[in-house]
């Protein structure tokens, strides 16, 4: 299971990328089509936290959400966890018991589109849809982000 985290406003550049571009097969958990860009249009700045269950450090990035969560807010972002690159089925079942909103990206077109190599990993998304920073899915590298 693939989870994304996006923090919108970050300060790191990553070229001309932006929420506009299309993004293929992001989807809610209940399988509803999600336009990518319209979504970063309302939620926006926001922290978008890429994660899959298959990832090294998935448990351990899941037991950091509820802190994630509340930094984030702090920071005014709004929070999103995105499960990639496996199952809609299994994606539900680990994410389920989480108390947060996520969505699902079958294929990975999230990650192609603002180019994460690594997962898990945070995404900051600006007003613009642009990306920021990218980031640990760590609470404390949030907090720390010289953003905003």
């Amino acid at each position: 299971m693939l989870l994304a985290i996006l923090c919108l406003g970050a300060a790191g550049r990553v070229g001309a990328q932006t929420a506009s571009s299309p993004v293929a097969g992001v989807v809610r958990p209940d399988g509803t089509p999600v336009r990518w860009s319209g979504w970063v249009e309302r939620r926006a700045p926001a922290a978008v936290l890429l994660w899959a269950s298959w990832t090294p450090r998935a448990d351990a990035v899941l037991a950091e959400v509820p802190a994630l969560v509340k930094v984030c807010r702090n920071r005014g972002l709004r929070f999103v966890l995105i499960d990639v690159g496996e199952p809609l089925d299994e994606a539900s079942r680990a994410l389920s018991k989480t108390k947060v909103d996520w969505l699902h990206d079958r294929h990975g077109s999230i990650l192609k589109r603002y180019r994460v190599v690594q997962v898990p990993r945070i995404v900051i998304l600006g007003r613009d849809g642009r990306v920021l920073a990218k980031l640990k899915p760590e609470a404390r590298a949030v907090a720390g982000w010289k953003g905003r």
